[in-house]
C-alpha cells in the first residue's frame, strides 16, 4: 500500500497528514519526512496532548543549534491512510524533547516544532520521490 507524501511549498517540507494515537489520546497533525533525523522525533505539544509521560530520560539531541532533553516512548502509533484511504497503523518508538528550561522562548520553539519521521521509520519502506512531477510516496 502507499502512502501519499504532501510537498509543503511554503516550509519546503515533506509532509504526511496522521493521527498519532497514544492509549489515552488522539491527536491529527502532520509529520515531516526527515532523511537527515536517525529518530522519529514527537513535538513537546503534540506529545502534552497524548498525555505521553516524561519518565525514560534518553539524552540531548541538537537540532538547529539548540540542545534539548530528550525521553523515548514506545507506545505510540501513527495511523496513515493509503491512497485507496485504508488506514496503515504503525507502532514505533519516538523521541519527544522536552524543555530542559521554563524558559518561555524554549517551549514556544519546542511547540512549534513539527513531528519528525525519521529513519528509523523510513527503513521499512520504499521512499519515492519525483518532486517535479508532485509523485512522492512511502509503500
Amino acid at each position: 500500500m502507499k502512502i501519499k507524501v504532501i510537498y509543503d511549498s511554503k516550509y519546503e517540507w515533506l509532509k504526511i497528514p496522521s493521527t498519532f494515537i497514544s492509549p489515552t489520546q488522539k491527536v491529527y497533525s502532520f509529520i515531516v519526512v526527515d532523511t537527515g533525523s536517525p529518530n522519529t522525533l514527537l513535538n513537546y505539544f503534540d506529545s502534552r496532548k497524548l498525555n505521553i509521560p516524561f519518565i525514560n530520560k534518553s539524552g540531548i539531541v541538537s537540532i538547529g543549534g539548540n540542545k534539548y532533553v530528550s525521553y523515548s516512548y514506545e507506545n505510540l502509533k501513527i495511523l496513515f491512510k493509503s491512497t485507496e484511504g485504508k488506514p496503515i497503523i504503525e507502532k514505533i518508538p519516538v523521541k519527544i524533547l522536552r524543555p530542559s528550561s521554563s524558559k518561555i522562548a524554549e517551549i514556544e520553539d519546542l511547540d512549534v516544532f513539527p513531528n519528525i519521521l525519521g529513519l528509523d521509520f523510513l527503513k521499512k519502506y520504499k521512499f519515492s520521490c519525483d518532486l517535479k512531477n508532485n509523485e512522492i510516496f512511502l509503500e
